[in-house]
């Protein structure tokens, strides 16, 4: 690094892109429901463009207990939820 470049304060922003700042949407969705995880794909491909990465954040935990007392509507429950939501869109 030359001192020329060493004498330069840091830069606290990143530069601007030129593009317009985005605007917030909400796009509601039930994740147990795939019609909806479905919608909200296509909403959000009409509004932004191209899904490039998909986080999904959203879980349920029906039951507190032993895994083995777990009734089997729970589980499936969970498992609906938390995996196969994932896999909706």
């Amino acid at each position: 690094m030359s001192s020329a470049a060493s004498s330069r304060p840091a830069r606290r922003r990143p530069p601007r892109s030129g593009r317009p700042a985005a605007t917030p949407s909400v796009i509601p969705c039930n994740i147990s429901d795939k019609a909806q995880c479905q919608n909200l794909i296509a909403e959000t491909k009409k509004q932004l463009g191209p899904v490039d990465v998909l986080v999904c954040n959203a879980a349920t935990n029906p039951y507190y207990g032993p895994t083995e007392k777990m009734p089997d509507e729970a589980f499936t429950k969970i498992m609906q939820n938390n995996i196969l939501s994932a896999t909706s869109g």
